[in-house]
């Protein structure tokens, strides 16, 4: 029933604060009314535009500033409570993030692209023409004159047909097979495909590399210190939430799961009434 969801809210509500501010005291965490305002105004500002708007949520939540101080305290708390828990991550050994770069090198392979000029027409005797000037001058100004009267690829019509860094799989099937296949300066096409027909040109080939492991080695650190914290933090979770639970118990007709008295379904509730 609607009234047994507002019940439950609200009882997860209230064991949510008693939890944090029980494991706090447990940790010694304690949260400043100073560090308070900076969260709440750094909070405000993110979701408010003006003060009339957080105080017309205030009237349409119900919310006193007081009941918002209190969350935000609670949300300083978590927060410091999470530091504490991954603080002790440790630093990432060079032989771990070795064994993960080579381990994980397609992950720092940039591939092969290539940065081409295109002509791109619905109307295949468009397409033509825009081939027949450029295989009498292809130079960058023919190119942009080209591209600007011929071509219906908003992307590069206003830019010479310029089009860079593609990779393998950008272009429809036929065209990707003629810019992987053509010299560097050479005028291909027109090209027929269900997108419309092409006329490209490769300007230069950017080589295949891989993000050499010294290079990779800050973002290789974070990610495994970030997969840590992650470990450290679930388990703490799990741990927290058993601990908690056996320390919960909640009156007959207030019991849900979250209390070491539940035994199964959620307990009828009493009548509002």
């Amino acid at each position: 029933s609607q009234f047994a969801t507002l019940r439950d809210e609200a009882l997860n509500d209230i064991l949510d604060q008693a939890w944090i501010l029980g494991e706090a005291e447990e940790q010694g965490v304690e949260a400043s009314d100073r560090e308070v305002e900076e969260e709440f105004q750094t909070t405000r500002e993110q979701n408010f535009k003006t003060d009339k708007e957080y105080q017309d949520f205030l009237k349409q939540s119900c919310f006193t500033q007081e009941d918002v101080d209190e969350r935000v305290r609670l949300q300083v708390i978590s927060t410091k409570i999470q530091e504490d828990i991954t603080a002790d991550a440790g630093e990432v050994s060079e032989d771990d993030a070795r064994k993960f770069y080579e381990a994980n090198e397609e992950q720092f392979a940039q591939p092969e692209t290539r940065n081409i000029r295109i002509v791109l027409n619905e109307d295949p005797e468009k397409a033509q023409q825009a081939a027949d000037q450029l295989e009498q001058d292809n130079s960058p100004e023919s190119w942009k004159q080209v591209a600007a009267e011929f071509s219906t690829d908003a992307s590069s019509k206003d830019a010479g047909g310029v089009r860079e860094s593609i990779t393998e799989g950008v272009f429809p099937e036929a065209v990707n097979a003629q810019i992987f296949d053509a010299p560097e300066g050479e005028v291909v096409g027109p090209i027929e495909t269900d997108a419309g027909t092409y006329v490209i040109q490769v300007d230069s080939i950017n080589e295949a590399t891989t993000t050499p492991f010294d290079e990779a080695r800050t973002q290789i650190d974070e990610q495994l210190a970030g997969q840590v914290q992650q470990e450290q933090f679930s388990a703490f979770l799990s741990d927290y939430r058993d601990r908690w639970v056996e320390l919960t118990i909640c009156a007959d007709d207030f019991v849900i799961e979250r209390c070491d008295n539940f035994a199964g379904a959620t307990q009828p509730c009493p009548d509002p009434s």
